[in-house]
């Protein structure tokens, strides 16, 4: 037997099946015998009172009419049709037989004890069966009991078709058993092998989902889902390692070059001049791992015991003053229209995040451009929209210009690192939300969604989006 037959053959869930049909096979056998041997104690002990009875009746017509008139009474009831059930006879006291449908079992006492017994019918046929007998004043006596044999009979052939459906529900049940250990352990082994697959770094692998929507292809959906992000995850560590080692080579060579010349010039001014710009560079670059510090701390959801709530109101107008002159230097006018709405999460990192933005938007917006900072409520969600009517990103650069140093082409030229638009992404990740980027009409429409939404005890108005 190969390793596969063996493996599907074995397992736990064949196991638990096993033990639970042995287990459902034996309660039901000892049920059924239980309730047969119960049965028959309870109908032997009616029997026997019936029986007592009859001795009983016998016994005072002997009294009345002495034994000519017993064995006349055991000969009429011996002569009645039988009910294959009572059985009666009387003998002298020599033992010979006076009356009655059976003979006399030689090993019965007369104790007036209820005893099996087992002998001969007038017919020759064998009965057993039950009995009580009693001797009487002249040395006779008289037996009343019932016969068994056909209820034995009965009950015999009920217990051989009892278990023969045990044993075909036995059989039935492993077959089924069996037949779901496969099933399972084919889902387990396809589970297993994508799982193993994806360990030697084939991170394409994925589960294979059946269409029936079984319990394992929710649970396979569950784990694709969770490699898919991994996938994202490792593809996204290796672009922004690959970016900081492309993006902070620059200021780090800057850094040593200026140092070395600081050392090799011999005026103090000039050396003053190659340190300043060395601490410069130094600062660009603690602000990039700064920034990548951040971002991983919230793709990790560090932050989320501390949350509270926070007045997005007055955070969006905060926003509008701290970057107003830095618009209106360009010649641009900065807009903003907020709701009474909160939420919950932090104060500092939702206003770097909109500040973000917004400081994109500026950026990218033309002279005399407008930029606008407005608030909306849509499906319980409260949304912070930042809209300029810049060159805005055109669809399918979208996806691209929310990673990590993901700069467009056209933009290599403009100051900047690529991380402004990925912090606000996983500052939004970590509350719970999302940034989405649109088409403005002109313009950038960036959409930072929040869920949760708390309202001030005012009605708030459901604005459209775009």
């Amino acid at each position: 037997m190969n390793e596969r037959r063996r493996f599907f053959l074995s397992g736990q869930p064949l196991a638990i099946a096993v033990a639970t049909v042995s287990v459902v096979v034996a309660v039901s056998a000892g049920a059924f015998f239980y309730v047969d041997n119960r049965a028959e104690r309870l109908l032997s002990a009616r029997e026997a009172t019936i029986a007592e009875e009859d001795l009983k009746l016998l016994e005072d017509l002997f009294e009345e009419e002495g034994r000519a008139g017993l064995v006349r009474a055991v000969a009429r009831r011996a002569a009645l049709p039988s009910d294959n059930l009572g059985i009666v006879a009387v003998v002298d006291e020599l033992g010979t037989n006076l009356a009655g449908n059976v003979e006399w079992p030689g090993d019965l006492r007369a104790d007036r004890t209820w005893r099996p017994i087992s002998t001969t019918a007038g017919s020759g046929e064998t009965v057993d069966g039950f009995a009580i007998a009693i001797t009487l004043a002249d040395g006779a006596r008289v037996l009343a009991g019932r016969d068994f044999s056909a209820d034995r009979k009965f009950r015999a052939s009920l217990s051989e078709a009892m278990i023969v459906a045990l044993a075909a529900l036995l059989i039935a049940s492993l077959a089924v058993a069996l037949g779901l250990n496969r099933l399972i352990l084919s889902r387990i082994d396809a589970i297993a092998g994508a799982a193993n697959r994806v360990g030697r770094d084939n991170l394409a692998e994925r589960i294979p989902v059946g269409a029936e929507r079984s319990e394992f292809d929710r649970l396979a959906q569950v784990l694709n889902f969770m490699l898919d992000r991994n996938e994202t995850h490792l593809a996204q560590m290796r672009t922004m390692t690959d970016a900081i080692a492309h993006d902070l080579r620059v200021p780090l060579q800057r850094i040593k070059a200026g140092l070395r010349s600081s050392a090799s010039v011999a005026d103090p001014s000039r050396q003053q001049q190659a340190i300043e710009a060395a601490i410069t560079d130094a600062d660009d670059a603690l602000r990039t791992f700064d920034a990548l510090l951040a971002m991983a701390r919230a793709e990790a959801g560090i932050g989320k015991d501390v949350f509270e709530l926070v007045d997005l109101a007055r955070l969006m107008n905060d926003i509008a003053e701290l970057f107003g002159p830095l618009a209106e230097d360009k010649g641009q006018r900065l807009e903003v229209v907020t709701l009474p709405l909160f939420a919950r999460g932090q104060t500092l990192l939702l206003k770097q995040a909109v500040g973000n933005l917004v400081q994109n938007a500026i950026k990218y917006a033309p002279p005399a451009g407008t930029i606008t900072l407005r608030m909306a409520a849509h499906d319980r969600k409260v949304l912070l929209i930042v809209e300029d009517n810049g060159p805005g990103i055109p669809e399918a650069d979208r996806a691209h210009a929310i990673q990590p140093f993901g700069r467009l082409t056209r933009d290599r030229h403009i100051e900047g690192s690529g991380l402004g638009l990925a912090l606000a992404a996983a500052f939004a990740s970590l509350h719970d939300g999302a940034l989405r980027l649109d088409d403005a009409h002109p313009g950038l429409l960036a959409t930072l969604e929040l869920p949760e939404i708390v309202e001030s005890g005012t009605e708030v108005p459901k604005l459209a989006t775009n």
